[in-house]
């Protein structure tokens, strides 16, 4: 049996796993790094902003109706009011 060209071949496919496996390392990242210490947070964003819409849903009852809109007023306590809209379901249509 041949022990040279054995241990030749497993030499050079030990060095090739080696190479593949320190080519598919992952490697460090470059980082910023600073101190950092309590204080309050100053900083405000003041920049207009757009909404898109990809799906648009239309929400309907089962039953057909009528709605009516009432203007509420709620009483809050010490002198304080707050008025607000609901909307009931008065008739049933069909």
């Amino acid at each position: 049996m041949r022990t040279k060209p054995l241990i030749a071949t497993l030499a050079g496919g030990a060095v090739l796993v080696a190479l593949l496996a320190w080519a598919f390392a992952p490697r460090p990242v470059a980082v910023e790094t600073a101190r950092t210490d309590r204080g309050l947070f100053e900083i405000t964003i003041d920049e207009e902003g757009r909404t898109v819409l990809r799906d648009r849903y239309v929400v309907s009852a089962p039953l057909a109706g009528r709605l009516a809109t009432q203007s509420l007023l709620f009483a809050l306590g010490e002198g304080t009011f707050m008025t607000g809209s609901a909307v009931f379901f008065t008739q049933i249509v069909g």
